[in-house]
């Protein structure tokens, strides 16, 4: 008999799977499940599965079916970028709610073009985004302080919402318990941010890795090496993802990308011509707009650059 589970982890060939628990009955422990030959999906093209996807177990105990997703999270598959090479999905995971971007105030510094990408993806797969700087205590100077408020400043204006917090201190972890609770978030960023030291924080007991940034690169070192789904306490999932240092798009066009930008809805209708790519045109009310900083020019710049190496195919910026 089929039983319905949530995938835990990929693990090469298998995958950790937490049965659904029958009425009455307490969860057992998590069944290591191999993919069944001819395992059925409802997306079309071969069983990839990732963290928080939906499958029905065989009597077995391997995975006979991967149900439709209700989101997930994509990037395109970090070998395919090269020119002209085939694009490839990877599914970093599914079934998630909202997605908190983790990165460092300092230590390592974050890049908002990097962000800026993250943010396009949470629009694509219909995910709540949630920014969160860590480390803030790091940032003591009252002039770096300044700009730093300034630079976040520009995604809450967008609609976007926005954590300052420091895991080492305490700060905004209490903020961040908060917008975790009954829901299921992945989170993602750079190594060395300090996902998994907000994730201990919140909740000790996961008692995930966390590691340093390293002296030489000024990248952080990697200490989660797959996509776990974990519970919470208080309720809810989080998905704690490998650190990023890339994120190339996949299966995003050079005509949606306007629509990914929710900072650009207010101007699109008024551009002079309907396919207004909003680069060149004369008549663009998002160039206008973004001229006399209704639209941050920062925003306006990660737009260009990122239409650009859509339309060029080329590898992503890096964190």
């Amino acid at each position: 008999m089929e039983r319905e589970g949530t995938v835990i982890r990929v693990e090469g060939a298998s995958c950790l799977v937490q049965l659904d628990a029958p009425p009455g009955e307490g969860a057992a422990p998590p069944l290591r499940c191999p993919i069944r030959r001819g395992a059925r999906s409802a997306e079309q093209g071969p069983v990839r599965l990732a963290a928080g996807d939906r499958v029905r177990v065989d009597g077995d105990g391997a995975i006979a079916e991967v149900l439709a997703r209700r989101s997930k999270l994509v990037r395109r598959r970090p070998e395919a970028h090269d020119r002209g090479s085939r694009a490839r999905e990877d599914v970093v995971a599914a079934n998630v709610d909202q997605l908190a971007i983790v990165v460092a105030a300092r230590d390592p510094a974050w890049e908002p073009r990097f962000v800026d990408r993250l943010l396009v993806a949470a629009e694509k797969g219909a995910l709540a985004p949630l920014l969160v700087l860590n480390k803030v205590d790091l940032v003591r100077e009252p002039a770096a302080r300044a700009a730093l408020e300034r630079d976040v400043e520009i995604y809450r204006k967008v609609g976007y919402a926005t954590l300052l917090a420091s895991a080492r201190e305490g700060d905004g972890v209490g903020a961040l318990a908060l917008a975790l609770r009954g829901r299921t978030t992945v989170f993602a960023g750079p190594s060395g941010a300090g996902k998994s030291s907000l994730l201990n924080a919140v909740e000790p007991g996961l008692r995930l890795r966390t590691g340093e940034v390293s002296a030489t690169s000024g990248k952080g070192k990697h200490t989660t090496s797959a996509a776990s789904l974990l519970p919470l306490a208080a309720g809810g999932f989080v998905v704690d993802t490998p650190g990023v240092r890339e994120f190339g798009f996949y299966d995003v066009h050079e005509q949606e990308l306007p629509f990914l930008f929710p900072d650009f809805a207010p101007f699109r209708g008024r551009c002079r011509y309907p396919d207004c790519s909003h680069t060149h045109e004369p008549g663009c009310a998002v160039r206008a707009a973004a001229a006399a900083g209704e639209i941050a020019p920062a925003r306006y710049a990660s737009y260009v650059r990122i239409r650009e190496s859509i339309a060029a195919g080329a590898a992503p910026d890096h964190s």
